[in-house]
């Protein structure tokens, strides 16, 4: 096999394991397929080639096998409430599709190559699946769920024809080979400077209390379930500004942590107490986060709540300190 070849078909392989990310059975399927419909599969010299140990993937039973689960994933990925429990299984499914399809492709015999690349498939797939996983959380969050199989066809409409163009064109799969290690790289390190520098400023699961939170139904004291405790501290060390006036950190400045987000704040953006759910006393908070507890504070009691106020309400010993505190940790 020459050089070019092997090189093509090594980027083919990142190329199939990052659409695995996506769609853990069309890229084996369509791999599977194409493989069994040109003129002389099996041969060296043919246009698609699987490596050694790994024809089994090219077979008439495999094709059959992940046919028929391409056809229950896409199915399943387009019902509510249903996909979010498809999406939590593959977490596991993923990665071994796109480690078995990093390596179906023949490029090279050595198990010091191949190894690897089983792990960076794995790797590769894993890291797309999460993209996608959070993506769809936050088109849920912002639509209720409403557009979520429109974001599932529009994945297979990427999905599709990126895969067959990767395994038909050697060219375009070398191409977006580079393209998808880039953007997976890309993701790691995003995420990775995101969570020591806490920079996650917008993301609306600090606004949300048990019970309560933005999108709440406020007639029946309904809300988001995000966040239900304090969440595990910033590493301060790489914060380098305040997290709510962006002051840079000098050596005369405090950097104080908010009890409930964990990130870094100067210590007037940190000025207010609250009682935190899940923690006893008053504790330190940042204005957004002591807005928002306020706010899960002051939500409406459900109708059961309303009910047993009723029937308490003449019961000197109820006082707003203690109403407040049951609607704090969403409690009827």
């Amino acid at each position: 096999m020459g050089g070019f070849k092997a090189v093509t078909n090594f980027f083919l392989g990142v190329a199939l394991s990052g659409n695995s990310g996506l769609r853990a059975t069309v890229p084996l399927f369509l791999l599977s397929v194409l493989y069994q419909t040109q003129e002389n599969p099996g041969d060296e010299n043919a246009s698609i080639t699987l490596a050694e140990g790994m024809e089994w993937v090219g077979s008439v039973w495999f094709a059959c096998v992940m046919g028929v689960l391409m056809a229950l994933e896409i199915i399943a990925d387009k019902i509510p409430v249903v996909d979010h429990i498809l999406h939590i299984v593959f977490v596991v499914v993923h990665p071994v599709a796109g480690a078995v399809a990093c390596i179906a492709p023949a490029y090279s015999s050595s198990i010091f190559l191949r190894v690897p690349a089983l792990l960076l498939g794995a790797l590769i797939a894993l890291i797309f699946h999460l993209t996608r996983l959070l993506l769809r959380v936050l088109t849920a969050g912002a639509t209720a769920g409403c557009c979520s199989p429109v974001v599932s066809v529009l994945e297979d409409v990427l999905v599709f024809p990126t895969v067959i163009l990767a395994i038909l064109v050697a060219v375009a799969g070398l191409i977006i080979g580079i393209i998808v290690l880039v953007l997976a790289g890309l993701s790691a390190f995003y995420r990775m400077i995101r969570r020591y520098r806490g920079d996650d400023k917008d993301d609306p699961a600090i606004l949300a209390l048990p019970g309560r939170g933005e999108g709440a139904d406020e007639e029946k004291g309904g809300g988001l379930v995000a966040q239900t405790g304090p969440r595990k501290k910033v590493n301060e060390k790489y914060v380098k500004m305040c997290h709510n006036c962006e002051k840079t950190f000098s050596g005369l400045m405090i950097k104080v942590h908010c009890t409930w987000c964990g990130n870094v704040f100067c210590s007037q953006c940190v000025s207010q107490k609250i009682e935190v759910p899940t923690l006893d006393g008053l504790h330190k908070v940042c204005d957004r986060c002591y807005r928002a507890i306020d706010r899960g504070a002051d939500a409406p009691p459900s109708a059961s709540d309303s009910s047993s106020a009723s029937d308490t309400e003449s019961d000197d010993s109820t006082t707003p300190a203690s109403s407040e505190q049951s609607y704090l940790l969403g409690a009827k």
